[in-house]
This record gives structure tokens, C-alpha cells and sequence, in this order.
């Protein structure tokens, strides 16, 4: 009998092993997220939601500019809309002493929106019930906390891991289907989508673009802050022009009080292939982010 409960207690612990791993494997390269919460605080940041997440690689703008130090820290439009919990999270991640930095911050109507009875109570933000709200640590390896918490999502990773890989960089690459058919499809999904779920019951937030400042602020105390506007199909940006006409203006106003660049690519969006509509295809050419680098590249001249 002895050696029966031995002999289970073995295989036991080797089950526990290999979940264990099986676990960490789809947290730590199937998750959209989880590396970016177990990296090192970083001196550089791309920041936004998922545009920016899949559509801006630290890779080619750290060639371009001559770097070797920008992080892609962008998650979505539900986690890290701006506002006073993304703010925290950013001050988490970035170093201290950091004065020389690069920060690119992605802005659409949906980041400076929020849903509910009133869009600038700040207890009805979304990402109250977020990532950010579950993990108090950014650079812990690893991040049980972010494990535990998200481990309800366990099959829904499994499913991912087939077509996300999230890099060290912190860069979102998403692989699908690029037949035209396909394209289509998913673009008139994305587009009804954001109809039902966000024009129909969202409003632009004014709380939220006074943390879009706050946050500008506190970045430009550790280097060079850009504003940039991501373009999308044109579907979804007739959307957008009938839910925020004037946002561009907004962000322009925004831009030239706080003396730093906005540049919107939304005029050249014809130029770009994407995936739905909503997100850059990142095996094209023209390559977006080589267009952001190439501008920060002029401005600094």
C-alpha cells in the first residue's frame, strides 16, 4: 500500500509539473498580454489601445530612429482607454530617471470615450473591471498575481495562442487569413460591432481627455511626447468622422497647448491594408510604422 500512495504521489506531482507548464506556456506565449506585465520598467513607450498594439512595432522604429529602447505598452479599448487607470499603470512602467525618452501616444474617439448614464463618471469606466484593476505589479516574471487572476480565460488563451504572439517588445502580431473575401467579412463584422457596442451607447469624455493631458504631462518631464492618429478603412473612419466630427481638432488644440506634434495618417488611409478595418496588417507596404518613424525622424532635424 505504501508504495501504491508513493507511486501516486509521483505521477501527482508530475501532472502538477506539466500543468504547471502547460499553464505558464499559454500565459506566457499565447496571451495577448501577459508578457507586459512580467518585461523590466522600460525608458520608452508606445501607448494606446490595440491600433497601436498591433499596428506600431518597437522593432522598426527603434531602426529608424536609432534606438534600441521603445516598448510597446498598448492593450484595448476596454483596458487602456486614458484615464486615471492607465495613467498609473504607465507611471509603473516607466523608469525614474528617464529623461531622454520617446513616447508615442495613439489616440481615437473610442480611447477618449466612455459608455454609461454619464460618460465622465469615473465609476463607470470600463477598465475599473480591467487588467489593471486585477495586477498591482508590471514587471514581476513571473506574475502569478496576473496568472491567477486571468486564469478563468485559460481555453479562450488556448484558442489565441494559435494566432497571436505577443513579442519581447511588447508588439501584438496577429495572424489571419488575408484572402480579400476574408478582409471583407471581417471588416463589416468590426464595423457593425462598433456600431452596436460603442457609437450607439458611448460618448466623448472630457474627463478622459483631461487625463490624455495629465498623462502627456507627466511624459514630457522624461523626453519627447507625439500624438499620433492611426488610420483605419474607410468605413471606419465614416463611423468615427459621424460619432466625433471634430476630433482632430480637438486633439490639434490639445497638441499646440501642450507644445507637441499630432500627426493624423487618417488622409493616407487608403494606402494601408488591414486586417478588419480596425487594425493594420503588419506584412505590407507601405509599412506604417516606418511612416511614424520617419516622421518623429523629421521632426527631430
Amino acid at each position: 500500500m505504501l508504495i501504491f500512495f508513493k507511486k501516486a504521489l509521483i505521477f501527482g506531482l508530475i501532472l502538477l509539473v506539466l500543468a504547471s507548464g502547460m499553464i505558464y506556456y499559454l500565459f506566457r506565449y499565447g496571451d495577448a498580454f501577459y508578457a507586459r506585465f512580467t518585461s523590466p520598467k522600460q525608458t520608452s513607450l508606445i501607448l494606446g489601445n490595440s491600433r497601436a498594439a498591433q499596428g506600431i512595432r518597437p522593432e522598426i522604429l527603434n531602426e529608424v530612429l536609432v534606438r534600441n529602447d521603445i516598448y510597446n505598452f498598448s492593450f484595448t479599448i476596454e483596458d487602456s482607454p486614458y484615464g486615471a487607470k492607465y495613467l498609473q499603470a504607465i507611471k509603473k512602467k516607466l523608469q525614474n530617471n528617464v529623461n531622454d525618452g520617446i513616447f508615442i501616444l495613439s489616440v481615437d474617439p473610442w480611447s477618449l470615450s466612455s459608455g454609461g448614464s454619464n460618460p465622465n463618471d469615473e465609476n463607470q469606466f470600463t477598465e475599473l473591471k480591467g487588467l489593471f484593476s486585477t495586477v498591482s505589479s508590471y514587471n514581476q516574471n513571473p506574475n502569478l498575481e496576473y496568472i491567477f487572476n486571468n486564469f478563468n480565460e485559460l481555453i479562450f488563451r488556448f484558442r489565441q495562442s494559435f494566432y497571436v504572439h505577443l513579442h519581447s517588445d511588447g508588439w501584438l502580431e496577429v495572424n489571419v487569413g488575408m484572402e480579400e473575401t476574408k478582409i471583407i467579412k471581417r471588416a463589416e463584422k468590426k464595423v457593425s460591432e462598433y456600431k452596436e457596442k460603442y457609437s450607439a451607447k458611448y460618448h466623448f469624455s472630457s474627463v478622459r481627455l483631461n487625463y490624455l493631458r495629465k498623462t502627456i504631462q507627466f511624459l514630457k518631464k522624461h523626453g519627447r511626447v507625439y500624438l499620433v492618429r492611426i488610420p483605419v478603412s474607410p468605413q471606419m473612419l465614416d463611423l468615427e468622422n459621424t460619432y466625433c466630427p471634430d476630433f482632430d481638432e480637438i486633439i490639434s488644440k490639445l497638441a499646440s497647448d501642450e507644445n507637441i506634434p499630432f500627426k493624423s495618417w487618417m488622409d493616407e488611409n487608403n494606402k494601408y491594408l488591414y486586417t478588419d478595418g480596425n487594425h493594420l496588417y503588419y506584412n505590407t507596404k507601405p509599412d506604417f510604422t516606418h511612416d511614424i518613424g520617419n516622421w518623429i525622424k523629421g521632426l527631430q532635424k
